[in-house]
């Protein structure tokens, strides 16, 4: 049978990571995954594959950077810094959807990696696919919350509506795979790394300080819930031009006919 390579309590302190093997059919990660979640930590969780191309160049990178002022250690605890001067400064900007202007409950940014073996195998696991049904109902209480928290319909018919929409903007997931949690709750979610073709050195200390600067702005947007139902309209609407998108903060919800999406009740 073949292992998954699970590195577990792994934090910021990225060298300090341990690691232990487990069954294929562990449910192991997805259970300490759920322990951060339950005590509303902060973290980057990364999955990937050991022969999984792009994977191996963000691991490169990593090892690139290490030891130096622009290690992931050190670039997390400056978005700590970040984020709590911006919660010095902006004391009243707060959205409850993911805890942005709440201060951290851990107190700081974690670092988390889950690997596997094998590519093929990336979400076909219990823990894995678990993994993917907690993105997916994460992403569908999103979209009720900016979408659908006041249409006149039960909480059961509006996931029924919302689920379809966010499998359709998921697809079909990649690695390698970054998850964004901040006091327990998603924050964004992102996939790939690097380029096709690229020559080892500074061109993959480049793109890791392009992938780094997209987590950090993700962490700062207050507006990142409503960015993501942006982003779950388009892919339902074909290809997102120009007047396909419906802006979820001027739209009326309780203009919809539940009886147009009876395929989707119970």
């Amino acid at each position: 049978m073949k292992k998954l390579l699970s590195i577990l309590g792994s934090t910021a302190l990225i060298t300090t990571s341990t690691t232990s093997v487990l069954a294929c059919s562990s449910n192991a990660n997805y259970k300490e995954f759920l322990k951060w979640i339950d005590r509303q930590d902060t973290f980057l969780l990364y999955y990937g594959a050991d022969n999984c191309p792009y994977c191996n160049q963000y691991q490169d990178a990593l090892d690139m950077v290490k030891g130096t002022e622009n290690s992931l250690e050190n670039k997390l605890n400056g978005l700590n810094e970040k984020y709590n001067a911006a919660l010095a400064a902006e004391q009243d900007a707060t959205n409850p959807i993911n805890d942005y202007g709440k201060d951290l409950v851990n107190g700081n940014i974690d670092y988390h990696e889950f690997k596997i073996e094998d590519l093929s195998d990336k979400w076909s696991e219990k823990w894995s696919e678990n993994l993917y049904d907690w993105l997916v109902d994460s992403l569908v209480e999103i979209y009720i919350e900016v979408v659908l928290k006041d249409s006149n319909i039960t909480h059961q018919q509006k996931i029924n509506l919302a689920k379809p929409l966010v499998k359709t903007y998921i697809g079909d997931l990649g690695v390698p795979f970054f998850l964004l949690i901040r006091n327990g709750k998603l924050v964004n979610w992102t996939t790939g790394f690097g380029r096709s073709e690229v020559i080892p050195g500074e061109e993959q200390i480049v793109d890791f300080e392009n992938w780094f600067n997209t987590i950090e702005t993700d962490f700062m947007n207050i507006q990142m819930p409503e960015e993501l139902v942006k982003k779950i309209q388009e892919a339902n609407n074909g290809s997102g031009g120009e007047g396909e998108t419906t802006d979820p903060a001027t739209y009326n919800y309780d203009q919809i006919n539940v009886n147009n999406y009876s395929a989707y009740f119970e």
